[in-house]
């Protein structure tokens, strides 16, 4: 995949204290896994045919979350192991909690600048 499709999760967000304050009081991850989520990059191009993909899976697994998200160097198995072990409903609140958060215009903009460059 081209580096100018990747953007790290931070980057996008409107307020990564507001996320991880969610993260961390309602859904119960981890610090390591939070700042790893943070930390991961996402693929412009891939992100909805991704989503779409994992939710349609019914599965979760270190392939399948390598779909949406690129882990950085030693965060990866600790991500996976927690988010993975999240019960159903508790997933379903992360994946609005992200949603709540994401700053759409952001993330499509600092897609399309990096091409440019």
């Amino acid at each position: 995949m081209e580096e100018g499709e990747y953007v790290k999760v931070k980057d996008v967000i409107q307020n990564v204290t507001r996320l991880t304050e969610g993260l961390r009081t309602s859904l119960h991850i981890s610090d390591a896994t939070i700042e790893g989520i943070l930390e991961a990059n996402v693929s412009h191009s891939k992100v909805l045919p991704s989503a779409l993909a994992v939710a349609l899976s019914g599965r979760c697994d270190r392939d399948v979350l390598r779909l949406l998200l690129e882990f950085p160097e030693g965060a990866e198995s600790r991500a996976v192991a927690e988010l993975c072990g999240l019960p159903g409903d508790k997933v379903y609140s992360l994946i609005v909690l992200m949603a709540q958060n994401l700053n759409l215009r952001n993330f499509v903009y600092k897609v399309r600048g990096r091409r440019r460059a």
